[in-house]
């Protein structure tokens, strides 16, 4: 079970306000909520159980067919991607000098009109510590697409994920964060 962290960008939260983007989200996180986190290869795992539990749900799998001619025909693939009503969700659990270019589709299928809104999840650095070094977090995600505000357009929520069972910070984790 995971629980999750949100922060908006560029008005996200007023465009996930309308109910037909609003139930895609919230389809979303009950798909998060129920992720669990298992102790062997706990990225995989995850990042599988999500893959398949959105898919059952209808979701496009964009690491498989991105749905775009441009990017299809040259084979570009992008795992943790998916689409559903205009909504793109982008899984970040990968070392942060790489979750940029998952922020750059999402704001290639927005200027290609393909979608309206966009939903970034990572984990929180604590998560992402835990996990392994060097994972992008949701501080760090949230932190610097304020200061992209100017080239990065898509409305973006970003969601921070971390197990609901975390045990709480100690002091010396609390100074650390």
């Amino acid at each position: 079970m995971l629980d999750l962290s949100q922060s908006s960008y560029q008005s996200a939260k007023l465009i996930f306000e309308r109910r037909e983007v609003r139930t895609v989200k919230d389809e979303l996180c009950e798909v998060l909520r129920k992720t669990t986190v298992p102790s062997d290869d706990p990225v995989h795992s995850m990042l599988r159980e999500i893959g398949v539990a959105l898919t059952c749900k209808g979701w496009a799998d964009l690491g498989r067919r991105s749905g775009d001619e441009v990017l299809d025909r040259f084979g570009i693939r992008m795992p943790g991607q998916f689409r559903k009503d205009r909504v793109q969700v982008d899984i970040e659990f990968v070392v942060e000098k790489d979750w940029r270019s998952g922020i750059f589709c999402l704001q290639y299928f927005f200027s290609q009109r393909t979608v309206d809104a966009c939903i970034v999840v990572v984990p929180t650095k604590r998560f992402a510590t835990a996990l392994q070094r060097n994972i992008a977090c949701y501080e760090l995600v949230s932190t610097e697409l304020r200061w992209a505000r100017r080239f990065i357009t898509a409305p973006i929520l970003v969601f921070g994920v971390e197990p609901a069972d975390q045990e709480p910070l100690s002091a010396s984790e609390e100074r650390a964060a």
